[in-house]
């Protein structure tokens, strides 16, 4: 993840998982912030609302009540 456009890829598509209530894309950390109401979502929920892109998600912690994923150019991509 290194520009502003894959930003808003990433978080156009998350904010689309149910639950999920705001998300913050660093590209320049290669990290992104989560705020969720109700169940977490997985690695593979979050993989999935990529659908084909070139990205796919190391990690997820929890931190204060946040979530942090982070996306990474898969290897296919690269």
């Amino acid at each position: 993840m290194t520009c502003h456009s894959c930003e808003l890829l990433i978080e156009r598509a998350w904010q689309k998982i149910p639950g999920i209530t705001q998300v913050q894309v660093k590209a320049g950390a290669g990290k992104a912030s989560l705020k969720v109401s109700g169940p977490r979502p997985s690695i593979a929920d979050l993989e999935n609302a990529l659908g084909e892109s070139k990205y796919r998600v190391m990690s997820v912690e929890e931190q204060g009540g946040k979530q942090e994923a982070s996306p990474t150019p898969s290897a296919e991509s690269t």
